[in-house]
């Protein structure tokens, strides 16, 4: 089988002088297993762990010298990973075995298996003790038992769990599939409900908060345009399309 290879790439900017800088460079290509789909880094920068999807592995990459230190078998399809916050497990979401495997970082070993139908994104707030899984619903996964504590269901298929910058919010898209617009559900961390529903365009992506709290951007792929949530009423307080521009 033919390995395709992950290019991890490490930017330096160096300042020679006022307008002076070396441009990016790329410094090691890491072959990895097939079918790379994701890489997550252990908080203190030693180790990366890259999801293998048609493999059914995560590959181990020492940053000191950029080498493959391990391969690590998982479920099916494994194609997001989740670093904990105290950096000692790993999550693996396993879309082809519904399940989401826990890597235990000092052995490499996989020391849990939890059952998610058809598990899609993984989020970590920091310093909690809770791992928040996507699919056709919202799974919280308790990290110190690794069960299951809590679940909202009715989506079609959910994706991209964003925290908002105090964690006392997961913003995450509902897609809605082949539907004329989507929704964004905000979900409080502290009893995993879900506080509200609201509506943006079609089939929306990834968004981010700005670094005040203040405002949710959210990109809507399929209506070609971008919704603004106002995080004080959590309504859409603008919907920003880009003018067409003349051709002449």
């Amino acid at each position: 089988m033919r390995k395709r290879l992950l290019a991890l790439a490490v930017t330096v900017l160096v300042g020679a002088g006022y307008g002076d800088y070396y441009p990016d460079v790329v410094v090691a290509t890491v072959g990895v297993g097939n079918s790379p789909s994701f890489a997550s880094c252990l908080p203190d920068g030693k180790y990366i762990y890259v999801p293998n999807y048609h493999d059914g592995t995560v590959s181990v990459i020492r940053t000191s010298d950029n080498a493959v230190v391990e391969t690590v078998y998982t479920g099916t399809g494994p194609h997001e990973t989740v670093t904990h916050a105290n950096g000692q497990f790993v999550y693996v979401a396993n879309r082809g075995s519904a399940n989401v495997s826990v890597i235990r970082t000092s052995d490499n070993m996989v020391v849990a298996t939890v059952n998610v139908h058809g598990p899609i994104m993984l989020a970590s707030p920091a310093d909690d003790n809770i791992v928040y899984v996507t699919s056709n619903g919202l799974y919280a996964i308790n990290t110190l038992s690794n069960q299951i504590v809590s679940s909202i269901t009715g989506a079609v298929e959910l994706g991209y769990p964003v925290f908002s910058p105090d964690y006392k919010y997961c913003y995450v898209t509902d897609v809605k599939q082949n539907l004329s617009n989507g929704d964004i559900w905000i979900v409080g961390t502290t009893n995993h409900d879900l506080v509200k529903k609201v509506s943006v365009g079609a089939y929306p992506g990834w968004g981010t908060f700005l670094p005040s709290g203040d405002c949710y951007y959210v990109p809507n792929r399929k209506s070609n345009s971008v919704s603004v949530i106002r995080t004080s009423d959590q309504t859409v307080a603008q919907q920003l399309v880009q003018a067409k521009i003349s051709q002449r």
